[in-house]
């Protein structure tokens, strides 16, 4: 059985084995041009990088030059329902009472997590009681029928 031939790639297409050789010296320059190429990609890159942090750096400085809180962390008291004492997070705590500061894309989560914790609480609770969580219960009073 014949073997079909293979169809040329890109890289290959051009190229016929042994017909051109690349001087040795020649090569050592195109890997040197490559390494420079690479190089300025690189400083480019970390360029960008760098000029953003600083913008965001100045950002807060005016924003605290002004008096206006950063707006990098959002700060939220964790106030949940009486039943609950702590959030957990990606296995970390929020504890009832504390404030912590927050990105601002995980506010509307907290927000909703607290938010269902009293919804909870709503079902769970009459009304007479809910009012009266924390008073102590008190003996029924009995009285004779007439």
């Amino acid at each position: 059985m014949a073997s079909t031939p293979k169809k040329p790639t890109a890289e290959t297409e051009l190229l016929i084995p042994g017909a051109v050789d690349i001087d040795p010296a020649r090569q050592l320059e195109i890997e040197a041009e490559a390494r420079a190429e690479l190089e300025a990609e690189q400083l480019a890159l970390a360029e960008k990088n760098f000029k953003a942090a600083a913008k965001k750096r100045m950002k807060a400085a005016m924003q605290a030059a002004a008096g206006l809180p950063s707006d990098e962390l959002v700060q939220i008291r964790i106030d949940l329902a009486p039943h609950s004492d702590r959030i957990k997070i990606d296995g970390v705590e929020y504890n009832q009472g504390y404030t912590y500061g927050f990105a601002p894309e995980a506010i509307p989560t907290i927000m909703e997590i607290m938010w269902r914790t009293w919804m909870h609480e709503e079902e769970i609770s009459d009304r007479r009681n809910r009012n009266n969580a924390y008073r102590r219960q008190q003996s029924p009073i009995l009285r004779p029928a007439a």
